[in-house]
């Protein structure tokens, strides 16, 4: 079982043997992965939108 407990100094949730800095770059790797698949969703929606509505103008 992991053991965590609130940071004093960097406010998170985290195992105490960890260093804050390797918490913290972890975090903002997960976030950075998580956002960069959000705009791939994003970026995949607007191009099916503009080809659905490109065929549809075409007519």
């Amino acid at each position: 079982m992991e053991r965590t407990a609130r940071c004093p100094a960097c406010g998170l949730d985290h195992d105490p043997l960890l260093p804050c800095t390797m918490v913290v770059t972890l975090h903002g790797e997960l976030n950075a992965a998580r956002l960069q698949v959000a705009v791939d969703e994003a970026e995949q929606r607007a191009i099916d939108l503009y080809r659905r509505r490109g065929r549809f103008w075409r007519r």
